[in-house]
């Protein structure tokens, strides 16, 4: 599997994606991250797509965790 397209992201809950990404056009079709064409429209956003993984924080006192 060729990860040198795979980003890492900081999730708003402290997790993380290390994975696979793509570029959700506005029509609602998520084109390559090789696709230069798609990278360059401002209008598209990298999105999670194909193979990846989360990491999750560590559940706390504070925290529930849910399945």
């Amino acid at each position: 599997m060729d990860q040198s397209h795979w980003v890492c992201y900081e999730l708003p809950d402290s997790s993380y994606y290390y994975g696979e990404v793509g570029y959700l056009e506005e029509s609602g079709v998520v084109q390559s991250k090789d696709n230069q064409e798609a990278a360059n429209n401002p209008a598209n956003r990298m999105v999670k797509h194909g193979f990846g993984i989360y990491i999750y924080p560590s559940p706390s006192d504070n925290q529930k965790v849910k399945y």
